[in-house]
């Protein structure tokens, strides 16, 4: 019985994996009718679908896109305010101390400054004019005891600025170097006198040539002619001779 039924199994099994049943016609039928039942279930669904909406331009390709044009930027103005915080060393004010202190420290140092060229003119006009009483033209325009008085106040200034002068200010340098000028100027002016007489001799000289070819012309001149008087001559030829005989006199 046992082999039977195994027999029996294995010949249903084999049956059915080649598609025969037992059953003949009664599974065909079956088959059919779950064919059925799958066309409605599928119809049922489309159904309660939605409908899918068309779009409008129904012409256009589905492929082509829309142009996207850029919007314009706009531009906003605004004010702004802007706060100025200053760090480090601050601004001075011209009530501030800081500055006073300063302007006192420039006046300290200009005072200074005006100090060593004031007693520096004082010591070089002193060394100068010591050197320069020694030549022999001013020798020649001074008296002998003029010249002991000024190269004694030389002497003296000199002793004052290398032992006394320190600490002064230079409005005292100023005062000694107006007052040893003055007391040289004398001499100074002679000297001077002196070497440009050359000069205002030679200058003399020419004017009498002048004045004397002129005199000459206008005498050998018409009345007509000439834009001068006779009177005006004279007076000339007067000056020219009284010049001359002064030339000689002082020369």
């Amino acid at each position: 019985k046992v082999a039977n039924k195994t027999e029996s199994g294995l010949w249903s099994s084999v049956s059915n994996f080649f598609g025969g049943t037992t059953d003949g016609e009664g599974g065909e039928e079956k088959k059919e009718e779950t064919k059925v039942e799958g066309e409605k279930k599928k119809e049922e669904e489309e159904e309660k679908k939605p409908e899918e909406k068309k779009p409008e331009n129904s012409t256009k390709p589905a492929n082509e896109t829309k142009e996207v044009i850029p919007e314009k930027p706009v531009i906003i103005k605004e004010l702004l305010k802007i706060d100025y915080v200053l760090f480090g060393i601050p601004r001075m004010t011209d009530s501030s101390p800081g500055k006073e202190k300063l302007a006192a420290l420039k006046k300290v140092d200009d005072d200074k400054r005006a100090t060593e060229e004031a007693r520096n003119k004082l010591e070089s006009f002193v060394i100068n004019m010591r050197d320069t009483m020694q030549r022999d033209v001013y020798i020649s325009a001074s008296s002998p005891e003029e010249m002991e008085k000024i190269t004694q106040a030389l002497e003296e200034e000199s002793e004052w600025i290398e032992e006394e002068s320190w600490g002064q200010t230079f409005v005292v340098f100023n005062a000694r170097l107006a007052k040893i000028e003055d007391y040289c100027e004398a001499v100074r002016n002679r000297v001077k006198e002196m070497n440009g007489r050359s000069d205002a001799v030679a200058d003399l000289k020419q004017a009498f040539n002048l004045t004397s070819q002129f005199l000459a012309k206008m005498a050998n001149t018409s009345e007509e002619l000439r834009y001068h008087t006779i009177v005006e001559l004279d007076n000339l030829e007067k000056l020219l001779n009284t010049t001359q005989d002064w030339l000689k006199i002082y020369k």
